[in-house]
């Protein structure tokens, strides 16, 4: 409630929550009954929210690695047909979701609903075994995470896997990024269907070594190609516990504010520019090549379900987003990129909790 009267685009999810979600391939049957009786509860609860209100299928668990070992591919037939069962689960799990939400009360069987992706992996939810599921009302969206490359997004400090990137940027690297965002928009947008990233973001920021020009950079040209490509990013952001990290979130919990004034303002920019903005250049980490770049900039087409690009902004994490209001919550899709702005420009839903709740006192 305090999210939803600051402004907010809420979106309530099942997380890990304890792990049992890797149970779903030995013990299917009791997994299914739990997620079914935990949804139902959900909706019986929230039936009543308006549009501010969306629901997502679950958050990063759509993945088993106990079935399928997605590190591995699949390129012999017994792969090939553990992942397509893999796949074969998580399209029934997201098809049971649109169900249950579809047949309770209240304003759910309208309700925008986020259908997550496998593994909420781009490349993996662009596989053509990933289906959406089928919806009465055309009200689903697709929910991805992106932090790529890992090294770079995730790592404070080297790993088995891995090792730290302090910076990013060159030629090669936003071209990647761009044929990954590429890739969302003609599977899913150009198709009608519209697509939040979910959670992105330059996370690892303890690493003395990184300097906030870096993760500005990178988070300012995820959101523009995402905006301009008619996807809506929301950045994540954490809340470190340890005093001398609070200046490196991107939103200071302890102050309510910005810590970043230059990232702040991009936000701004491509809002208020829209497909017009251009990133600033960062010419410390660029490098040439010779592959051209994709145009993600053309126009989305419409549908029934989006609404006039200038009556939104918001942003979000996967619990909460924050937004301007809308010009009818009947008729608005929070999870359509042309009608809404990219996150940061707003503040994440923790702090605005924080801002509504120190307004009531």
């Amino acid at each position: 409630d305090w999210a939803i009267d600051s402004g907010m685009y809420v979106i309530v999810n099942i997380h890990w929550d304890g792990g049992w979600w890797k149970n779903f391939p030995t013990d299917k049957d009791k997994c299914m009954d739990r997620y079914e009786k935990m949804w139902t509860q959900i909706c019986d609860a929230f039936e009543d929210e308006s549009d501010y209100l969306m629901f997502e299928s679950l958050n990063e668990e759509g993945c088993w690695d106990n079935i399928w070992n997605h590190y591995g591919g699949a390129w012999n037939d017994e792969q090939i047909a553990a992942k397509a069962n893999a796949y074969d689960l998580l399209n029934e799990i997201n098809q049971k979701f649109v169900d249950i939400v579809r047949n309770s009360g209240g304003n759910n069987p309208k309700r925008h609903l986020l259908i997550a992706g496998y593994g909420t992996d781009i490349d993996m939810t662009c596989d053509e075994l990933y289906k959406m599921p089928e919806d009465p009302e055309n009200r689903c969206a697709v929910s991805v995470h992106y932090y790529s490359p890992s090294t770079f997004c995730l790592l404070d400090e080297d790993a088995s896997w891995g090792k730290a990137k302090l910076t990013w940027g060159t030629d090669k690297e936003v071209l990647t990024m761009k044929k990954d965002i590429a890739k969302l928009k003609t599977t899913f947008v150009d198709n009608g269907i519209p697509v939040i990233i979910g959670e992105y973001g330059a996370v690892a920021v303890k690493n003395e070594g990184r300097t906030p020009d870096q993760n500005r950079n990178y988070n300012t040209k995820v959101a523009a190609e995402a905006y301009n490509a008619g996807i809506c990013p929301v950045i994540w952001d954490i809340n470190f516990g340890e005093a001398e990290y609070h200046d490196r979130s991107v939103y200071d919990r302890l102050t309510n504010t910005m810590n970043d004034d230059e990232l702040k303002q991009n936000f701004a920019d491509i809002i208020a520019n829209g497909r017009n903005y251009v990133p600033p250049v960062d010419s410390s980490s660029s490098e040439d090549v010779s592959e051209s770049t994709p145009d993600s900039t053309s126009s989305v087409e419409d549908n029934s379900s989006v609404a006039d690009s200038s009556s939104s902004s918001v942003a979000a994490n996967s619990a909460a987003a924050t937004s301007s209001k809308a010009t009818s919550s009947s008729s608005t899709n929070p999870a359509t990129g042309s009608a809404i702005a990219v996150s940061g420009a707003a503040v994440l839903c923790a702090a605005m909790i924080v801002v509504a709740k120190k307004r009531r006192k």
